[in-house]
């Protein structure tokens, strides 16, 4: 009788953790955020010429809401900003005929597959633009205060976007590992409390 009692005290502990398992995996996956896998150009490229759009490739397809993408040159000025057009995992933003010589910033800003917004930024460098950067401290100043904020301005796109994915709330895992002790002390004690009322 008392071996039974445990057995189905041990089977009912079981099934809770088995369940909590399942919620834990269907509540990591869905709150993964999606990645930025590539860009083209490449984060520190260095191009020969001034690129034709600005490609920016992901783990998943990101949604058509509001996507952004600016491009800044050498001193501050922006170059291009717009929607870019969502072509599957890729977010595609044409780029005027030319870009100045120098470093050009690229911040961008998409709605990723689980409805969370990401964002980041890179750079790449062109070493025979067309277009003439003119040096402004004001326009520049103006420019950056207005750019879309990245939490890391230095940052790669993609630990951008893993940033924001670790930054959303109580942990699964957490919350897993909190439960499962309470879960056993239970257990143990239901255990406990049929041998005790089987005993003469």
């Amino acid at each position: 009788m008392i071996p039974s009692l445990i057995r189905r005290a041990l089977g009912a502990l079981a099934a809770v953790l088995g369940v909590l398992a399942i919620v834990l995996a269907v509540s990591t996956a869905a709150s993964a955020h999606d990645q930025l896998v590539s860009s083209d150009p490449a984060d520190g490229a260095s191009l020969e010429a001034p690129p034709e759009a600005i490609t920016l490739t992901f783990s998943d397809t990101p949604l058509d809401v509001s996507p952004q993408i600016r491009v800044t040159g050498p001193d501050g000025a922006v170059v291009a900003d717009g929607a870019p057009t969502i072509e599957g995992t890729a977010a595609v933003l044409a780029l005027p005929d030319g870009l100045p010589t120098g470093r050009s910033t690229v911040q961008w800003r998409v709605v990723s597959a689980d409805g969370h917004p990401i964002e980041g930024s890179f750079s790449f460098d062109v070493a025979q633009g067309t277009m003439t950067a003119a040096p402004s401290e004001q326009a520049s100043t103006e420019q950056t205060s207005s750019a879309p904020a990245a939490a890391s301005g230095s940052a790669s796109p993609s630990t951008q976007a893993n940033d924001d994915a670790s930054d959303t709330g109580i942990s699964p895992l957490a919350i897993l590992l909190a439960v499962v002790p309470l879960v056993a002390v239970v257990g143990i004690a239901l255990a406990l409390l049929a041998r005790r009322r089987t005993k003469p």
